[in-house]
């Protein structure tokens, strides 16, 4: 049997800009995820409406599609060569992952 139902994962970005490099610095991240079928959500949620492991398996695979479709698109309009995309996109996951920043998750219903 072949269930259809669709997970949307969307990342905000707070941003400050230091005045003396004039750079923006990242301060706090915002992870909404959200599916549109309320029967299924209870797949990746557990008994306190918290993710479970399937849930951030499914957060988290819908952030690496999009990376894989950003890839692809910049290789095919010829603005970004794929190897070098790729590099610079695992250098930027390094040092945000050594950042200080606070990360909320939200979880809901479309």
């Amino acid at each position: 049997m072949e269930i259809n139902f669709s997970i949307k994962a969307e990342s905000t970005m707070n941003l400050k800009l230091d005045e003396l490099t004039n750079k923006a610095i990242l301060s706090e991240v915002d992870v909404a995820f959200s599916c549109d079928d309320l029967g299924m959500l209870t797949v990746f949620l557990d008994d306190d409406a918290e993710m479970n492991q399937e849930g951030f398996k499914a957060l988290s695979n819908a952030f690496i599609q999009g990376l894989r479709a950003s890839i692809e698109r910049g290789h095919k309009s010829k603005v970004w060569d794929k190897e070098e995309h790729i590099s610079w996109m695992m250098s930027e996951f390094m040092r945000a992952i050594s950042q200080q920043v606070k990360v909320e998750t939200y979880v809901g219903k479309e």
